[in-house]
């Protein structure tokens, strides 16, 4: 593996193939992704979106390997569970995942054994809206209730959606006005030493990947499409 890299999962639906993603990380150097830009390389932290029940047996998984991970806790999805009500949420904010998986939020006694257990909790705001100036109110409230709910003082943050056109740059010092200290977006690529620490780079991966694809994501060989991806959506953002 080249550098220090962050994996961005949502929902596990082919568990084999997830299974052989982590042996081929489980001989490497890991972290939690709050701990990426102080590491040394090569490293790979393993993150979670949004929190789906599937996490449990994902966790166990790491776990028994010995590999950390991170979640990024969309925090409205355990209230959501509480009421029974979350299927509409879930098929208006993740239509592409509802699609293929049977998504059931994890609730707040799951997420309390996880963390026991030795799951990082980060902040994925509280509805799960693109990031823009006005979203302090998004950020104060996740970061509040995985306080009160989980006491777990985060100071990490996943940007929803995370992709260049659904980030407004301008606005990221929102972020450590409210508490953060990290952002992380969704575009792959090696994580610099000189990184942003409000703009952490992702590889978004899909555990169907074959195992070729998947070491080729960790040596490097999409970074530059990735980081291509990234500057032009912002220039198409700027008009």
């Amino acid at each position: 593996m080249r550098g220090k890299r962050v994996l961005l999962y949502h929902s596990i639906t082919d568990r084999d193939g997830f299974l052989r993603q982590i042996d081929i990380i489980s001989g490497m150097r890991t972290c939690f992704a709050s701990e990426i830009l102080r590491a040394e390389a090569p490293c790979v932290a393993i993150t979670f979106d949004d929190g789906w029940s599937d996490l449990i047996w994902a966790f166990s998984e790491l776990k028994a390997r010995g590999l950390p991970a991170t979640l990024f806790l969309t925090t409205v999805l355990p209230e959501l569970r509480e009421t029974g009500r979350w299927e509409n949420f879930t098929r208006a904010k993740f239509p592409r995942l509802s699609e293929t998986s049977f998504l059931v939020p994890l609730s707040w006694d799951e997420l309390r054994e996880l963390v026991k257990e030795g799951l990082e909790i980060g902040s994925h705001g509280y509805i799960h809206i693109r990031f823009a100036s006005g979203a302090e109110e998004e950020l104060r409230v996740s970061r509040k209730m995985i306080r009160e709910r989980l006491s777990v003082e985060t100071k990490i943050f996943a940007y929803p959606y995370g992709r260049r056109r659904d980030i407004e740059l301008s606005a990221k010092g929102l972020l450590p006005a409210s508490g953060y200290e990290m952002g992380f977006i969704g575009h792959g690529w090696a994580v610099p030493d000189d990184c942003d620490p409000l703009l952490i780079p992702r590889h978004p991966v899909k555990e169907s990947w074959s195992p070729e694809r998947f070491k080729g994501i960790l040596a490097g060989k999409t970074d530059l499409k990735e980081r291509m991806s990234w500057w032009v959506q912002g220039l198409i953002s700027q008009r």
